[in-house]
């Protein structure tokens, strides 16, 4: 059978709030910047594919799959980035890291009241439901016990990244207070606020960032993942490598006028 698309044209920002009209205006690091560019939400049988997300400042068409990875069962961060790897050979769904899922669903975010606000509500509401299961990234924290700890983004992929930064410190809603360099190291942006909408518009929760509270006796490793808690939405930083669990599968190509195509 063959695949139905729902094409749904250019974003029109009028009637977003006063905090999202800010957002629009500014051009973020990552992002849909709609004063340069046309967002298109592609609507497939298996998935959704999102025009015009900004990451590491070049543009993309990401795909996300309608079910959860492998029907849903659960895996370490290992077993995930041993998956991934597989996937990505084969052009399939694959995890994402921290930075790369935010990306996706700022862009979201940032288009829902215009013209395909229908399709990102289907989005949403698909991921709000999953997030309190816990939600695996491809993201690894090293505390370490001096100096700067580790952000280790795409983890196991042959395009490991890794940021350098103060992570440790106490659980806390995310606010800027807690320090922007930090959320760039985790997130891809410095802007805290911004966080904090996209989130808790996805989960309709006040967002939790879980740390381990201060320098381990020696290097400690920990993953990244998504979940609920207590009424809260939790980006956990301190998730221990050998618990297990499910993910998003995502799949991004670069956007170019040629017929080059560079996969992320």
């Amino acid at each position: 059978m063959t695949d139905k698309i729902k094409t749904i044209g250019p974003v029109n920002p009028a009637g977003l709030d006063d905090i999202a009209e800010a957002l629009l205006r500014e051009p973020k690091k990552h992002g849909l910047k709609t004063s340069e560019s046309k967002m298109c939400l592609e609507d497939h049988h298996a998935f959704w594919r999102l025009h015009g997300v900004e990451f590491k400042d070049k543009i993309y068409s990401v795909d996300m799959r309608k079910k959860l990875l492998c029907n849903g069962s659960s895996k370490t961060q290992d077993g995930w980035a041993e998956y991934s790897r597989r996937a990505i050979a084969h052009n399939q769904f694959y995890v994402g890291d921290l930075p790369k899922y935010t990306a996706f669903f700022e862009t979201l975010f940032m288009n829902r009241n215009g013209e395909c606000a229908d399709g990102i509500e289907e989005i949403r509401s698909f991921v709000g439901n999953v997030f309190s299961r816990g939600l695996a990234t491809l993201t690894r924290i090293i505390y370490k016990a001096s100096g700067k700890d580790k952000a280790m983004h795409n983890f196991g992929l042959l395009d490991q990244y890794d940021v350098e930064e103060d992570i440790a410190g106490k659980a806390a809603l995310i606010k800027k207070a807690l320090g922007t360099p930090m959320y760039s190291a985790l997130f891809g942006t410095e802007d805290a606020a911004e966080i904090n909408l996209v989130y808790k518009w996805l989960t309709n929760k006040k967002v939790r960032l879980q740390r381990i509270s201060g320098k381990p006796k020696t290097a400690s490793g920990r993953t990244v993942r998504f979940g609920k808690y207590h009424g809260l939405s939790i980006i956990s930083c301190n998730w221990d490598l050998s618990r297990k669990t499910i993910a998003l599968g995502i799949r991004a190509e670069e956007m170019q006028p040629s017929n080059q195509r560079t996969f992320l």
